[in-house]
């Protein structure tokens, strides 16, 4: 039987998880996170209408000016094949080494060159010989002049056809030239003789500004498409969004008033929780200065008198009724000293006068004289608290740890271990109770029994936490770690 009131069925208290958890939206109130989204998705949408423009116009140009030069190509090899070689042919044997158009020819030439580049729409025609000499040209002024910087008509006279975009400004081998603001492409295509020798090349200047009003008629009309659809995209997007922010505000307020009413809840109730324990504490203070107090004194007085009758007896030599005044004598002294035992577990009165350390002492001799148990204290340093109620809750849990041990545990060796914070303040001091019975099972270690829970209760109350698990040498260990001062 326990040695201290049972006080285990008045009181129902939860276990370990009793911090109130904080619900979304308690900490930030009203919920805002697509406040800016209108503002950010606008400037996104003008940098992505802008940025496709700018890759839409750079790749029609690319695909125009690509496809413009493989037909300048194209047509600059048909010319060369349809004109100057029928030129050759009529020449035979003057044109082998270098290419050269009389005066006399240049109006047949300049006949056939005309119709041909009025077919393919071409701006200019020039014809150069091995020597970068302008043998022909659709502008007269310019035949007999020679170009030997020109890179491209290097090029081609080495063999390979080239051709380039060229804005209007920068087209023109001479600065005498008359210019046409047009877009073109400039060609150069080699001009072979009849033994497959370079003889000269061929240059054309397509005109591509019919290619490049086509290219962007296509990009308005693309870039327009593009516009609908990603402001469409937009306005759905905006107003399912909008939808689901105005039902994350209702569902953020209403959870933050649900997690305020359940943090008053709990507030409420750990208040009561306290307040029964501050009760319950006081009930055993003063059942405990009742049986001191009154039945002690009651229970002294009655041994008092038996020793009394026990003394007349000897007195009138009455021997034969001694054993039975003796009896009575033992029998009043053996509840005497149990009722002493019962006030001091019921209210440790060391407590208030010499603090913890002595009180678990006195709670070990009691146990030892109770249950005829092995019961030690180790003290290491002193525990400062400045909180008195620290000390009780302490106390109660060595006092509870000893009574699952000894009735529910069947131990024959129980030690009680106090250690106090050390000096430099790296861990928090410790309680301990550890015995030699049966090993708690590790389900009702984590269980909700009621003692378990007044255990857990009480050491979370001093701001500290329990542990129970299986002892080094078998049985249980209950450690309790909590926070103090440092001792003197």
């Amino acid at each position: 039987m326990d040695q201290t009131f049972s006080i285990q069925q008045m009181i129902s208290i939860p276990g370990k998880n009793r911090e109130s958890r904080e619900m979304p939206g308690a900490r930030y109130g009203e919920c805002r996170p697509f406040r800016h989204f209108p503002l950010f998705s606008v400037a996104a949408i003008v940098v992505i209408l802008f940025v496709a423009g700018l890759g839409l116009r750079h790749l029609l140009w690319d695909i125009i000016v690509s496809e413009a030069e493989h037909d300048a190509i194209h047509v600059s090899r048909a010319a060369r094949d349809c004109e100057i070689r029928k030129y050759i042919e009529r020449h035979p044997g003057e044109n082998d080494r270098v290419l050269d158009i009389p005066p006399s020819e240049l109006p047949l030439v300049d006949d056939e060159m005309q119709v041909f580049a009025e077919l393919f729409d071409i701006i200019k025609i020039k014809i150069y010989n091995v020597e970068r000499r302008i043998i022909y040209s659709t502008d007269p002024k310019l035949i007999g002049r020679s170009d030997p910087h020109n890179t491209f008509l290097q090029t081609a006279l080495s063999g390979t056809p080239v051709s380039k975009y060229q804005p209007s400004s920068q087209v023109w081998d001479f600065a005498d030239e008359a210019p046409v603001k047009v877009e073109i492409v400039e060609t150069y295509v080699p001009i072979y003789g009849r033994d497959g020798r370079i003889i000269g090349s061929f240059e054309v200047y397509k005109n591509i500004s019919e290619d490049l009003a086509v290219m962007h008629v296509i990009l308005v009309r693309s870039w327009s498409v593009l516009a609908v659809t990603v402001l469409g995209v937009f306005t759905a997007l905006m107003f399912v969004i909008h939808r689901s922010v105005q039902t994350i505000k209702v569902t953020t307020r209403n959870l933050a008033a649900t997690n305020e009413q359940l943090q008053q809840e709990v507030e409420d109730r750990r208040s009561l929780e306290k307040e029964l324990l501050s009760v319950i504490e006081r009930e055993r203070q003063r059942i405990g200065q009742e049986l001191h107090d009154s039945i002690g004194q009651q229970l002294a007085g009655i041994t008092f008198i038996a020793e009394a009758l026990r003394g007349k007896l000897r007195h009138k030599s009455l021997t034969g009724e001694m054993p039975f005044a003796e009896r009575i004598s033992a029998c009043v002294s053996q509840v005497a000293q149990q009722t002493r035992n019962l006030s001091k577990g019921l209210h440790p009165i060391d407590l208030d006068k010499n603090g913890l350390s002595p009180a678990l002492e006195e709670l070990a001799a009691n146990t030892e004289q109770l249950f005829d148990v092995s019961c030690t204290l180790e003290s290491e340093g002193t525990v400062v608290t400045k909180d008195p109620s620290v000390q009780i809750h302490l106390y109660r849990i060595a006092q509870e740890a000893i009574t699952n041990a000894i009735k529910h545990g069947k131990a024959r060796n129980v030690r009680i271990r106090l250690l106090a914070r050390n000096p430099e303040g790296l861990r928090d001091s410790e309680l301990s109770v550890e015995n030699d019975g049966l090993a708690f099972p590790e389900k009702k270690a984590h269980g909700r029994g009621m003692g378990l829970r007044i255990m857990r209760y009480r050491a979370e109350t001093i701001n500290g936490s329990l542990d129970i698990r299986k002892g080094g040498h078998g049985g249980t260990l209950v450690t309790c770690t909590f926070p103090s001062e440092e001792g003197p």
